[in-house]
């Protein structure tokens, strides 16, 4: 019953959905408000079915940036990582008001969880049933298997204008570059103030290796009232 009912939510062409990963060059640098919002006003475009992945394995805070309380997360899916398929994955994903689909993170804390197992089996799936997949991959803390940058079609790198951050990121890009998964990534600097550079943008280019690609304006309050409200 579940199989009939599941509504399909590829492109029309069938072809693999986009893999669309948000990692942060330290913690802190705004990851998760931007892939909850780049994931939300995707959604909205109405150009496909998009689901939005919370790898972190535990305590992350995409469901309460979306102000939903999801009863499985992506424990359960790795955990049974021999039994997963379509209908089982059906099972754990949440619904948004917006229509966009969300597979949390775990919400207690506990024995670290090793993402390897079954995340490739997992992003595999999801890119079967969904035009678009969105991960919050957190910041630069080794756990992400490297499947997932190598499937990746867009690493948004998300870095801020600070030493440690910039620091950080140029380390990531050259890691990237000696795996070759850096092809499609876009370097994104987050909480930009125009008026106020202690390092201007060719320092910051210089820092990193390469130009910026996005610059996203800083809105302290904005961001801080939507986290509080669970609001988008």
């Amino acid at each position: 019953i579940r199989a009939s009912a599941r509504p399909k939510t590829v492109s029309p062409s069938g072809a693999a959905g986009k893999l669309l990963v948000f990692q942060g060059a330290k913690g802190g640098a705004g990851v998760t408000t931007l892939a909850i919002n780049f994931a939300v006003a995707l959604t909205k475009e109405n150009v496909g079915g998009v689901v939005l992945v919370d790898l972190h394995p535990q305590l992350g805070e995409i469901a309460l940036g979306l102000g939903i309380v999801p009863p499985f997360s992506i424990a359960d899916a790795l955990e049974n990582s021999g039994r997963l398929d379509a209908d089982f994955l059906s099972t754990l994903l949440m619904r948004h008001e917006t229509g966009l689909m969300v597979l949390a993170s775990s919400d207690g804390y506990g024995l670290h969880r090793s993402l390897e197992r079954g995340a490739e089996k997992l992003f595999r799936i999801l890119r079967e049933e969904f035009a678009f997949v969105v991960v919050d991959a957190g910041s630069c803390s080794g756990n992400i298997p490297e499947a997932l940058f190598e499937m990746a079609d867009t690493i948004y790198l998300v870095t801020e204008v600070n030493l440690p951050a910039l620091r950080n990121a140029r380390r990531l890009i050259s890691w990237f570059t000696a795996k070759e998964s850096d092809r499609g990534m876009e370097v994104v600097l987050n909480r930009f103030n125009s008026r106020k550079v202690e390092i201007d943008e060719e320092s910051t280019a210089k820092a990193l290796s390469r130009p910026v690609d996005w610059k996203i304006p800083n809105d302290y309050m904005a961001v801080r009232g939507a986290q509080n409200l669970g609001t988008s």
